[in-house]
């Protein structure tokens, strides 16, 4: 198995996150990926991001072993569409 890391940037050239993924040769079950997975978050928080408020996504797919961590979500600039829905 392999472990990669990459590195996500705003604008600014600020890092903002990272995608965590693990390739492997052969598929895997929806347990082992799930395993995985929480020891990627494990990784992320104790290791890439310690002591940062960090937000993590997991991919839907059973035979994708990736998180995305997103450091500092709060403080992320937003922009209202409110106005672009009918409620």
């Amino acid at each position: 198995m392999r472990v990669i890391i990459q590195k996500l940037y705003n604008q600014s050239s600020q890092e903002t996150g990272a995608i965590l993924s693990v390739i492997t040769p052969n598929p895997v079950t929806i347990l082992f990926k799930n395993q995985i997975e929480n020891m990627l978050i494990q990784y992320a928080i104790n290791t890439l991001y310690p002591q940062i408020g960090i937000n993590t996504f997991s991919d839907t797919h059973n035979d994708t072993i990736a998180i995305t961590v997103i450091k500092n979500i709060n403080e992320l600039p937003d922009v209202d569409i409110s106005n672009a829905f009918q409620f």
